[in-house]
Order: structure tokens, then C-alpha cells, then sequence
């Protein structure tokens, strides 16, 4: 920790070790913890007076809406829409409501949380909201604070709510280990280099749903799959490859992942040539 800077730097090595059996883990899911905790980072932001910048922050929010429309399906369009609406109303009542506004863009910041999808696809959508941030308010320390903050704590939630295919390999679960405490660190120095101030229930709030997901990501690595390479010795095909490194199921699970890792399609679904690197999960 250092307290000049107000910055914390997370430093936590991922093993690569392979032991019989199944690994016991003692990890505690956190989603309710982090889902109060935004709660309350979103309460303590809406405390904030912002500036009367109504074109700017209407701004913000079709930039948002650009990046998100991507996202939008049939099974979260209704959502969306009412999200969309109730940021646009309250910037319209900024100087009567402003908590009512502050609440209402944070939580559209925080739409791809509350939707399934890939993590990756996500993570990288609300992440470059904090640029725009930047880019359109420029000088408005307390606007960067408070939705920048949203940002972060929308990328923790995300990863609390991973798809099937998400966490298969324990590199998997680092590359979001990463991502999360790399905008997290570059959140700070952008606050510590352009002297924005931070509110103290704000950065405590926060700092406790970064901590909390970090170290459930790091417990969840020990239960993830390592990757390992070989190379093919003669012609074969993708059967017998999954049979002799990973082994067979019913419902063709271990055959999928095995294809899906390898880019196995179409004529090498049946026959694999001599030669070839190949992938496979312990």
C-alpha cells in the first residue's frame, strides 16, 4: 500500500502444480457480499453534488448506449429500454433530483451485470466506459469518481457471474484476475495524476469489492483446469485424441472442449495429422 499515491498493488502468483485427486477448496461465493457493497458505493456516490453539465452527461449516456446495443436481445431489451429512459429523465432533473440522477446512470453503467454473456465480451464493453468518462467530461473530478467507481464495480460482478465456458482453465480465471485488478490500479493513478479526489466512503466501498473478488478468483484457480501440449505422433482423429487425454463422457463434454481448444473443424474432425501441437485440460 502505498499511501502517498492511494494506490494498492495486487501481486499474487498463480501455481501450476498438478496433485491426485480432487482439491478441496474452502472459497466463500462473495456475489451477495459485492452485490451490498455496490449497493451501498452507488448510495455514497449519489451524496455527491456534480456539476450542471446536462449535454455532457447526456452525452455519456448515448456513448453508453452505443457500446451496449450490442449486448441487447429479447430476454433483456425491456431492461434496457427503461434503463436507458430513467438516466436520459434524470439528467433532465439533475438540479432538482441529482441522487435520483447519479443512481439512475449508474446503473445503466452497471446493465451488463445484471445480463448473461460472455465474460470477456463484458468486461471489455464496460471497461472502456472509464475512457469515455475521461473523454467527455474532462475535467470533472466527482463525475470520474463516482462512475468510474460504477465501472469497476460492474467488472467485479461480471466475473462473480461467469458462463459455463468461461472458467475451464485456470489461465482463464487469471487473465480476469488481471483485468480487474489492472483497471482497478489504473483507476487510481488516473484520480492520483489528474488530482481528483476520491470520497472516502467511496474508495473504502470500493477497495472492499475489489479485495473480496480477487481473492475469490484466486481460490477458484486451484478448482480450474491447467492446460498442458503434446504433439500428435501419427494420423489420428479427434475421438481417439479426447479418449487418450481426457477421456470420453456421455454427453460429449470433454469431446466439445477438446475440439473447441484445439480449433478442430471440418476435415480434421476426422483426421488429425501427424505433427500437430495440441491442447489438452488436466
Amino acid at each position: 500500500v502505498n499511501d502517498d499515491l492511494n494506490t494498492v498493488v495486487f501481486s499474487i502468483d498463480f501455481w501450476e502444480t498438478i496433485l491426485p485427486g480432487e482439491i478441496k477448496s474452502a472459497k466463500i461465493y462473495p456475489l451477495e457480499l459485492i452485490e451490498s457493497k455496490n449497493f451501498e458505493l452507488i448510495e455514497f456516490g449519489s451524496l455527491n453534488l456534480i456539476p450542471d453539465q446536462k449535454p455532457e452527461l447526456k452525452s455519456l449516456v448515448t456513448k453508453i448506449k452505443s457500446r451496449y446495443d450490442v449486448l441487447i436481445d429479447k430476454t433483456n431489451i425491456d431492461k434496457y429500454k427503461g434503463l436507458i429512459a430513467d438516466a436520459m429523465s434524470g439528467i433532465d432533473k439533475l438540479l432538482s433530483e441529482p441522487q435520483k440522477a447519479i443512481r439512475n446512470i449508474s446503473n445503466l453503467i452497471q446493465f451488463p451485470a445484471y445480463i448473461e454473456g460472455s465474460i470477456k465480451i463484458r468486461v471489455n464493453i464496460v471497461k472502456a466506459i472509464l475512457d469515455d468518462i475521461l473523454e467527455i467530461l474532462p475535467k470533472n473530478k466527482i463525475v470520474y469518481s463516482i462512475f468510474g467507481g460504477a465501472v469497476i464495480a460492474a467488472i467485479a460482478q461480471i466475473i462473480l457471474k461467469p458462463g459455463e465456458n468461461d472458467f475451464i482453465t485456470r489461465n482463464d480465471v487469471q487473465v480476469q484476475f488481471n483485468n480487474l485488478a489492472d483497471v482497478y490500479d489504473n483507476f487510481l493513478n488516473d484520480i492520483d495524476n489528474n488530482n481528483f479526489q476520491q470520497d472516502f466512503q467511496e474508495a473504502i466501498t470500493l477497495n472492499e469489492i475489489i479485495i473480496n473478488t480477487l481473492y475469490y478468483l484466486y481460490d477458484v484457480s486451484f478448482d480450474a483446469k491447467q492446460e498442458r501440449y503434446d504433439i500428435v505422433e501419427s494420423d489420428t482423429n479427434l475421438i481417439l485424441l479426447t479418449h487418450k487425454y481426457m477421456g470420453l463422457d456421455k454427453e460429449d463434454k470433454n469431446l466439445n472442449t477438446f475440439r473447441e481448444i484445439n480449433g478442430i473443424k471440418n476435415k480434421n474432425l476426422f483426421i488429425v495429422k501427424k505433427g500437430r501441437k495440441i491442447t489438452y485440460l488436466v
